[in-house]
């Protein structure tokens, strides 16, 4: 470090079915041992957490598809190595797409690298079947957005049995608006691909990532030509809406397990602003494809009706409305508005909710944040009430 290209000497420690295992000689017995590499192959080859018959690369070959061969070998080639740190950041694993090239520095394998300290851990078994899945997309989609690339990389930990992101999600629901959709290679959050990648999978299927994986359209193109081409309804922006509200929810009994996570636990709640004194008026904003949430607490209510107004700088403005009942889930009640213009009024006189919750974005990646702002008051009881108004569309569940 800093990086750069250098030549090390390295030894074949052991060879499995699907992979060789070299480890740099000065890292050999100090710190990684015959042991690390033996489990390495177990791991690799024939069993994981998830499933004791199925080692990394059936997993993630049954659902991503195969590994490209550049050296005309089947087998993978992971070098363990010592890879320091940069400017603070450690690096546990990487793939190197140069080794896919003619390129004066390719080592021209198919190869992934791994960090030498502990490499058998839970933590880099985890980032192997992380970078496995990014060979694996080398082939088929070269080009692809990083962010995507990423999300499916994430989600390949979880089919392996490896929710070792997890303090990654526990950053990202600190803070949601960590954009979720970026063009810029390094802004890319891992605990945001690995709560959207493991939606996606609960939701559309191993068969939908697969054929993701295999696109050749970038981001949220590709996106939409994998739902057409499985015969899937709906739209990039439905699906993420949707995702919003499980974030926040997160319970099988509302809408029979839509907005629910069943292969990961949340660490917590995603952050909100809570208000339960109205008449209120704030100004915020919020970066495309980021979230806020704002909770208005329906109890300190003296009419037993609220009224919600907001206001955007962005025609992709987008509001998730959670009307939500605590003792009985069932009775929950979403509906996604998009609109730079939202009023939206709250009949709760038969106490059918506790709470509303709005998750809050903008359907578009954003070089800047974008401000919003919103007022919440109580109704008059002599004022004529209207159930919902709403200036644009009105969108439910995965529509």
């Amino acid at each position: 470090m800093p990086p750069k290209n250098i030549e090390i000497s390295a030894t074949c420690r052991g060879i499995g079915k699907n992979l060789y295992v070299f480890v740099r000689d000065e890292d050999w017995e100090k710190p990684v041992t015959q042991e690390d590499v033996d489990k390495i192959i177990q791991v690799f080859d024939h069993s994981t957490p998830r499933d004791p018959k199925r080692g990394i690369y059936q997993i993630a070959t049954e659902a991503f598809g195969e590994p490209p061969d550049k050296d005309k070998d089947p087998k993978v080639y992971i070098l363990i190595s010592e890879l320091g740190q940069y400017h603070g950041h450690h690096f546990d694993g990487f793939f190197r797409y140069v080794d896919q090239t003619e390129e004066e520095y390719s080592n021209r394998l198919d190869s992934l690298y791994l960090d030498a300290h502990n490499p058998s851990s839970e933590y880099h078994l985890g980032v192997l079947a992380h970078e496995f899945q990014h060979l694996i997309h080398w082939r088929y989609d070269p080009e692809e957005e990083n962010w995507v690339n990423e999300t499916l990389s994430e989600v390949c930990m979880i089919l392996c049995g490896y929710y070792t992101d997890k303090r990654h999600v526990a950053r990202y629901l600190k803070n949601t608006d960590r954009p979720l959709v970026t063009t810029a290679h390094g802004g890319t959050d891992y605990g945001a691909c690995l709560l959207w990648g493991t939606y996606l999978y609960e939701r559309l299927g191993l068969g939908f990532l697969g054929a993701w994986v295999k696109d050749t359209a970038k981001g949220i193109q590709g996106f939409h030509s994998s739902l057409k081409a499985l015969g899937q309804g709906g739209r990039f922006n439905d699906y993420f809406g949707d995702w919003m509200a499980a974030l926040f929810l997160n319970d099988p009994r509302v809408y029979d397990g839509l907005y629910r996570f069943r292969s990961v636990t949340l660490p917590s709640p995603p952050s909100y602003q809570s208000f339960s004194s109205y008449p209120l008026k704030k100004e915020d904003s919020v970066k495309g494809y980021g979230i806020d949430y704002l909770k208005f607490n329906l109890r300190m209510l003296h009419t037993d009706r609220l009224r919600v107004t907001l206001r955007a700088d962005s025609p992709e403005f987008f509001v998730k409305v959670m009307k939500i009942n605590k003792e009985d889930p069932s009775l929950t009640e979403i509906q996604g508005i998009h609109s730079a213009k939202i009023d939206l009024e709250i009949d709760n006189r038969r106490k059918l909710y506790q709470e509303v919750v709005l998750g809050i974005t903008v359907l578009d990646v954003t070089d800047a944040p974008i401000k919003y702002h919103f007022t919440a008051s109580e109704v008059a009881d002599n004022e004529v009430v209207k159930t919902a108004i709403v200036a644009g569309s009105r969108l439910g569940p995965g529509k």
